[in-house]
């Protein structure tokens, strides 16, 4: 029959089902404020779905991870854990009125910072990446869009000339320390004392843009090209002012090496 207590073991119940959902929820939550700010620094904020359970748009990146957690769950036989949860919590949470004299709710509570704790846990190592790229490259935020920095605005980009390959020598090191509209100015170390170094420098991370001169101290030196080479001796460095003119050239793909015909000899 109906007693005093039943509110109260109903109410215990449905706590002991919400709380065990949020710890679930609380990692996948984690994974789609990882996959927001990944997003986020890759310029890739802009790219959502749909998310009809949640009933807001879900973006691109938060999509993947979000699914790819899921599948690991599932892989893991995760979703036969939770029903052992359930099953033991009857052992840990008896049906009893006093249940609520024994809640840390402080503890509860803490479950929400570790929320944000573990999404930034886990998109630090592609904040720290694309941190680095932005350095690098000369990657700006255009017009202060709020979508991070696109690889199309990219100021500069970098390749290795003795390996064939994008990206910097070994031991070299680049600093893009100040955006002008008329130019870029590039700090570039190389950290080996032994060996020398050469890298080319591209205008524009797609060859869009073209390079008018390059002071390096007191000394101007034409370039009238879309790209150059420096010689980088063991353990020097140097302060590159580089003067610019944007969107020159057809976006293009193509290594400088490839495109030699673009250099006047």
């Amino acid at each position: 029959m109906f007693s005093a207590a039943a509110p109260l073991l109903l109410l215990q119940q449905m706590l002991v089902g919400v709380t065990m959902g949020f710890a679930v929820k609380v990692v996948f939550a984690a994974i789609d404020l990882a996959g927001n700010v990944i997003g986020l620094q890759m310029g890739l904020s802009f790219a959502s779905f749909v998310d009809p359970v949640n009933a807001n748009q879900t973006p691109l990146v938060g999509s993947f991870l979000n699914l790819l957690a899921t599948l690991l769950f599932l892989a893991l036989d995760g979703h036969l854990i939770l029903i052992s949860a359930v099953a033991r919590s009857f052992e840990l949470a008896p049906v009893s009125a006093q249940f609520f004299a024994g809640i840390n709710w402080e503890r509860l509570i803490a479950l929400g910072s570790g929320l944000f704790q573990f999404g930034l846990q886990l998109a630090l190592p592609v904040m720290a990446t694309m941190l680095v790229i932005n350095l690098t490259l000369g990657g700006n935020d255009p017009n202060g869009s709020g979508h991070g920095p696109l690889p199309l605005h990219t100021q500069l980009r970098h390749f290795d000339p003795d390996r064939r390959r994008a990206g910097l020598p070994d031991d070299v090191a680049a600093l893009v320390e100040r955006i002008r509209p008329e130019g870029v100015t590039l700090n570039l170390v190389n950290t080996s004392p032994i060996h020398a170094r050469t890298i080319t420098v591209q205008a524009g991370g797609y060859g869009e843009h073209h390079f008018t001169t390059v002071t390096v101290g007191d000394r101007t030196v034409s370039v009238d090209a879309p790209y150059f080479n420096v010689r980088l001796a063991p353990g020097a460095g140097d302060t590159l002012v580089m003067g610019l003119q944007r969107y020159v050239h057809q976006p293009t793909l193509a290594f400088p090496w490839d495109r030699s015909w673009m250099v006047e000899q």
